[in-house]
């Protein structure tokens, strides 16, 4: 399978810091609620996560459930910085089309003997992924336009579910970051893909904020559908990714969680690019005083 990256220029990041709190269940984990408390941003450094020891690939990673604004909030963070945006998501949803096309999608094939794994692993092998700009190309053929549909949607969390498509993905996101810096959203950037990425986000809504987000991009595509049907479509899509047993949906120990319920696509990316810019700085002046301190012990050596 290829893929071919776009360009993207260079820039150095720092550690994330988690924030200590509580997810709606109760359970501790680093978060913040960016409508109470926006300038709360923390504490301890995150751990390696991930990677050769001590390095940080120069990765956002932006995780969270379908209709958290992931997509729109990544592109505008990565245009910010200077870095290129990942949209994994279009890519499952690229991959998931074109075996829909190839009549070997998941609920195509579930009465063969291997439920199609070596039809879909040889269409696979011979798909090429291409971005441009904001659009997504399959085997030389723009398929944007084709990403959120109701056929999509109704088999993209099987096809992200395939343990062999999963890897293939994983290779090629890697790939692309090791080439220079990404801001990459998805459901397990942090927790997987990029364990050691030097910035994780988990972005979240409340589950009818996040049908309502999603059926604007519908009416906007002209797709008729109701907002009890969408609503229904994004609970069965969180069951889906939080249950399979490969990479599942989940916020990385180190990632900082971000509710965006009620909060504008403008508040969230002033409020993400805040914390790096000052976590650039921490990092910085961190390295002044070490420098400092290195040349005090030499003199008095």
């Amino acid at each position: 399978m290829l893929f071919d990256p776009f360009a993207r220029l260079d820039r150095s990041g720092a550690l994330l810091r988690p924030v200590a709190g509580r997810c709606p269940d109760g359970s501790l984990h680093p978060w913040v609620d960016l409508r109470k408390e926006p300038d709360r941003m923390s504490s301890e450094p995150a751990s390696p996560g991930g990677g050769a020891a001590g390095t940080r690939l120069r990765v956002v990673a932006i995780d969270g459930p379908s209709g958290a604004g992931k997509s729109t909030v990544a592109r505008l963070v990565a245009k910010a910085l200077g870095f290129s945006f990942l949209d994994t998501g279009a890519m499952y949803r690229a991959v998931t089309w074109h075996f829909l096309e190839e009549v070997c999608a998941p609920a195509e094939c579930a009465a063969e003997p291997d439920r199609g794994e070596l039809r879909m692993r040889a269409v696979l092998a011979a798909t090429r992924l291409e971005f441009h700009g904001q659009r997504l190309s399959v085997n030389g053929r723009d398929v944007t336009a084709h990403l959120r549909t109701r056929e999509v949607e109704s088999q993209v969390s099987a096809v992200s579910a395939l343990p062999f498509v999963r890897e293939a993905m994983r290779d090629l996101q890697r790939h692309v970051a090791e080439r220079g810096p990404v801001v990459a959203e998805g459901r397990d950037m942090g927790s997987v893909v990029f364990p050691n990425a030097r910035w994780k986000f988990f972005l979240d809504a409340a589950p009818t904020e996040r049908a309502r987000r999603r059926l604007r991009d519908f009416v906007a595509q002209g797709r008729v559908v109701s907002e009890a049907e969408v609503l229904e479509e994004i609970e069965v899509r969180d069951r889906l990714d939080s249950t399979r047993k490969d990479a599942p949906l989940l916020q990385a120990e180190d990632a900082v969680y971000v509710d965006t319920t009620g909060l504008t696509t403008d508040q969230v990316v002033a409020a993400i690019l805040r914390h790096i810019d000052r976590q650039e700085a921490e990092v910085a002046a961190a390295a002044r005083a070490a420098t400092v301190r290195h040349g005090a012990s030499g003199g008095a050596a």
